[in-house]
């Protein structure tokens, strides 16, 4: 296939580095994959950031060597986003789900990129500026249905 380029349809893009604290996201994309360190099965959850365009990543490796964390780590995930579908083969129907994290800076590569420190509680995330930007979330209904006996383990 030949492509003829058009100058025109370029525009050169500049990503504002999301400052450091506490920040609404929202999902944009989830996906099951295979962690590249490990070789075990892994989430890649793709966040919007609020007022931003650039997008921030958050990684649950799914380790059957350590159960109890993992169930840790995606029990912290479930409830800062209100997830009630927790299978985690369909986590493509988390996308749109908000919820809140700490934004901190990491140098890699001579750069400072902004990382996920820690998810916020669904509590602070509650607290939150409502969402802004180009992106809007008036098509996406959050489940408001409180936690029900059915949520697979405990968390604080």
């Amino acid at each position: 296939m030949a492509w003829t380029f058009n100058a025109n349809d370029y525009e050169e893009r500049t990503f504002e580095l999301i400052p450091e604290g506490d920040h609404r996201i929202r999902i944009a994309d989830a996906q099951l994959g295979t962690s590249k360190s490990s070789g075990k099965d892994m989430l890649t959850i793709t966040f919007d950031v609020s007022g931003y365009s650039s997008s921030v990543w958050y990684y649950i490796v799914l380790d059957p060597d350590k159960v109890k964390q993992t169930n840790q780590k995606l029990g912290e995930f479930f409830k800062a986003f209100d997830i009630k579908q927790y299978d985690v083969t369909k986590c493509s129907e988390w996308v749109g789900k908000t919820g809140g994290a700490r934004i901190k800076h990491e140098e890699w590569n001579g750069e400072k990129n902004a990382k996920i420190h820690f998810l916020l509680k669904r509590e602070k995330c509650d607290a939150l500026p409502p969402w802004k930007g180009t992106s809007t979330v008036e098509s996406v209904i959050p489940d408001v249905t409180p936690m029900g006996s059915d949520f697979p383990f405990e968390i604080d």
